[in-house]
């Protein structure tokens, strides 16, 4: 595979930003700059009409606030009527709020509410030229904001980092548009950067049911302080189903009966099939997700309509690399190891990382370690520890280097980002050696790295690669922290961030 290599300061640097996918998409129809209002000739007094006129304006944004859509008419030309004029009057207090607070760009086509104007007006105020604001045209919601956030609510009490970040979000949820914040945006991750600064990440939901692939991040200061957010979201839906019409148990069936087919092996449902609602085209659908595997080689991502039992998608969820390895000589190399001793039998086992919990039991229960794993030229049906009688004696050299190459891995992102394995929370690092017979590939699949023993001609075997482990471990990383979709902008972003983190592992090591 060809790779461009780049500075590794920069490409750690773009790799630990805010990870967010511009999606294209007609951009919503700018209201006209002036509308042409005729007066009525038996109007009463100025000063009543523009009493009257502030009124109706102010309750035709009540009913655009509420996403109402305006649907009382049922037909009656009069109320039609009085509909479109209410309309034009919300347009027209919303252009005049624009013209009065310096709207000017972009921001006229998304700034479609006067309570948003008026935040944007005062970050504009507040921030200067620093303030930077970056819309989703497809769906009209910021996936980008950066700059000096002050409370609206100014106290002296002190607040979670939580707590400033619903803050921020609720002090600006219509410049977010978003109608409760609180009820819509589930924080589901929380972390901290060795340099201090910290991070939450919101999944956005819908009467309690997930939006696959909504999610927002808002970015704090070593103080706590607000300083953007970034994220993929839509603006509150209305009017969508809660209550699914075909059961979990018909959709897995589905799910299962359509990936079998298409896989040609038997697949089986590892966890109950989950509601949420899926992106389809512009709309949103109830669907259920089920995850489907077979073997250590095969994870989907299936979905089902859950109003009409439809098989709708699937999504690979196996991160591969075709990266040729080093070429390094396995039965070459010598190795320091750290092993675990169990009744004189040696586990390649590593319990000496500061992940390591020393409460646990390897070789069966262990949790904080680097543990190889054989597959024994098998697809995963039985997996078996890698252990010796003499732990200056391995028959095994493609274990004895990934074990080495993993332990380089940990180190560096522990070093480099503060970060506790894959998952930052002491996950177990497993590695698999000696997949299927020849296997000219190397894979993440969601809990294991798994090595392929290549076929001697256009692959040596993959856990002879530094960069493949590192590479692979990555996905996981990504997994654990952006869990960027693996197909489309997004997986190939996947693999990028992959790839500079390996080339970043080379550089380090």
């Amino acid at each position: 595979m060809r790779r461009l290599f780049i500075s590794s300061t920069l490409a750690v640097a773009v790799a630990l930003s805010a990870l967010s996918v511009a999606e294209a998409g007609p951009r919503p129809e700018t209201l006209p700059r002036t509308l042409e209002v005729k007066s009525n000739p038996a109007a009463p007094t100025k000063g009543a009409v523009q009493n009257q006129a502030n009124s109706t304006a102010s309750s035709a944004r009540e009913k655009f606030r509420n996403k109402k859509a305006l649907r009382l008419s049922d037909g009656d030309p009069q109320v039609l009527a009085e509909e479109r004029r209410l309309e034009v009057r919300h347009r027209l207090n919303v252009q005049r709020q624009q013209e009065q607070n310096g709207v000017t760009g972009d921001h006229l086509n998304f700034l479609q509410d006067t309570q948003a104007v008026e935040d944007f007006s005062r970050l504009l105020s507040e921030n200067g030229s620093r303030l930077g604001l970056q819309w989703n045209a497809k769906l009209g919601t910021p996936r980008h904001l950066s700059g000096t956030f002050v409370s609206k609510k100014p106290s002296e009490q002190r607040f979670t980092d939580r707590e400033r970040a619903m803050g921020f979000l609720n002090d600006y949820k219509k410049l977010l548009r978003l109608e409760d914040p609180k009820t819509e945006l589930i924080a589901f991750l929380e972390t901290r950067s060795h340099q201090g600064f910290g991070a939450i990440r919101y999944q956005q939901r819908f009467n309690g049911i997930e939006i696959w692939g909504h999610d927002l991040v808002v970015r704090l200061t070593p103080q706590g302080d607000v300083m953007g957010m970034s994220g993929h979201y839509r603006p509150t839906p209305t009017h969508l189903p809660t209550v699914p019409v075909v059961p979990s148990i018909r959709a897995e069936q589905t799910a299962i009966q359509t990936l079998a087919a298409e896989a040609g092996r038997t697949v089986n449902v590892s966890e109950p099939a989950s509601l949420m609602y899926l992106p389809r085209g512009d709309k949103l659908v109830l669907a259920w997700r089920a995850e489907v595997t077979s073997g250590l080689d095969y994870r989907v991502e299936a979905f089902v309509d859950a109003t009409t039992g439809e098989f709708i998608r699937s999504i690979n969820m196996i991160h591969t690399d075709n990266v040729v390895g080093s070429g390094t000589d396995l039965f070459g190399q010598n190795q320091t190891l750290n092993v675990w001793e169990d009744s004189g039998t040696f586990y390649m086992i590593n319990s000496t990382k500061s992940m390591f919990d020393n409460s646990s039991n390897p070789p069966n229960e262990g949790k904080g370690i680097i543990h190889l794993i054989d597959a024994q030229n098998m697809q995963g049906e039985q997996l078996f520890h890698v252990s010796s009688n003499n732990a200056n004696n391995w028959a095994q050299a493609n274990a004895v280097t990934a074990a080495s190459f993993a332990s380089e891995v940990f180190d560096y992102y522990q070093q480099r980002f503060s970060r506790n394995s894959i998952d930052d929370k002491g996950m177990n690092m497993q590695l698999v050696v000696n997949f299927d017979n020849n296997f000219n590939n190397a894979f993440w699949n969601g809990t294991f790295m798994v090595f392929g023993n290549g076929d001697g001609n256009q692959f040596s075997d993959l856990a002879g690669s530094l960069d493949v482990t590192a590479h692979e471990m990555s996905h996981g990383v990504v997994e654990h922290t952006a869990n960027l979709v693996y197909e489309f902008e997004s997986g190939a972003l996947n693999e990028s961030f992959a790839d500079v983190f390996g080339v970043s592992t080379d550089f380090f090591v």
